[in-house]
């Protein structure tokens, strides 16, 4: 009986041991991130001309960029790069603009 005692395994002996139940970490499938497109550098025609009839519309009613910005809740630079079509006008803000321009948003697109 007493030799049956040495077969089995201490705690020692199964830390020395390579499995996978008694590491740190569970080993996890690696998975390989997909690139997005990049963007094109490049603004749309639309946007270009979104761009131009906020411009407009906000010199035909007086407003400084800050007024504006305020009124929108966003910040000048912002306001500033969706006027110049940097930045892209998702339609959130572009309701945003119309309601506080006080026009339709077909304004827009005219």
């Amino acid at each position: 009986m007493v030799g049956d005692m040495t077969d089995v395994e201490t705690p020692a002996s199964l830390s020395s041991r390579r499995r996978p139940a008694l590491r740190r970490g569970v080993r996890r499938r690696r998975y390989r991130r997909r690139r997005l497109p990049e963007p094109s550098s490049v603004p749309s025609s639309v946007d270009v001309h979104v761009a131009r009839r906020l411009h407009l519309l906000r010199c035909e009613l007086r407003l400084s960029r800050e007024m504006l910005a305020y009124g929108v809740g966003l910040t000048v630079d912002r306001v500033e790069a969706h006027e110049r079509g940097i930045k892209r006008i998702g339609a959130y803000h572009l309701v945003k603009y119309a309601e506080f321009l006080g026009v339709r948003l077909s304004a827009f697109f005219k």
